[in-house]
């Protein structure tokens, strides 16, 4: 058998991890991007749609959709910006609040049964995060100028005769 490459491993564990707490939302009447709303709101008074977009790395129009659910849940208020009114702010509510506060709370209850680390040992735990922090600074370091260097290769190919 063919040995996986790193990063196809990277991606296929980081999609298992997700399906794992996903699961575990689910139970608690939340999606992965619900929560993940609930907790960027719970860490600042109010955002910008778009800057919850930005930060959770999520397209504008399920952005809309997620506010739109948590907003009919009563879990979160949207309200006009004073200094502009074509903007608006999103906020949690209390019920959103104290909604946050329990999940968050319910997952580090359940850690120790939902723990993808069980077997691992806190050396082998720390190593990973440790290579896990190079392969995230590598890729950041290469998305710096990515598009232009995509570029280059596009009109070098195009340039090319071929045979």
């Amino acid at each position: 058998m063919d040995e996986i490459h790193p990063l196809a491993l990277i991606l296929e564990t980081a999609r298992l991890a997700r399906r794992y707490v996903e699961a575990g939302l689910a139970a608690k009447g939340l999606t992965f991007n619900q929560y993940n709303m609930l907790r960027f709101l719970a860490s600042r008074d109010f955002a910008y749609p778009s800057e919850a977009a930005e930060e959770l790395s999520l397209w504008r129009p399920t952005v809309t959709v997620i506010l739109r659910n948590l907003e009919k849940k009563g879990w979160i208020l949207r309200s006009p910006d004073p200094d502009s009114r074509r903007n608006v702010r999103i906020c949690l509510s209390a019920s959103g609040r104290e909604k946050t506060d329990t999940v968050v709370d319910w997952i580090v209850r359940v850690k120790g049964s939902l723990d993808p680390f069980v077997g691992l040992k806190r050396s082998e735990i720390q190593q990973l995060g440790h290579h896990l922090l190079k392969v995230r600074d590598s890729i950041e370091e290469q998305l710096d100028g990515l598009v232009e260097r995509m570029a280059d290769t596009s009109e070098d190919s195009e340039a090319s005769p071929s045979n």
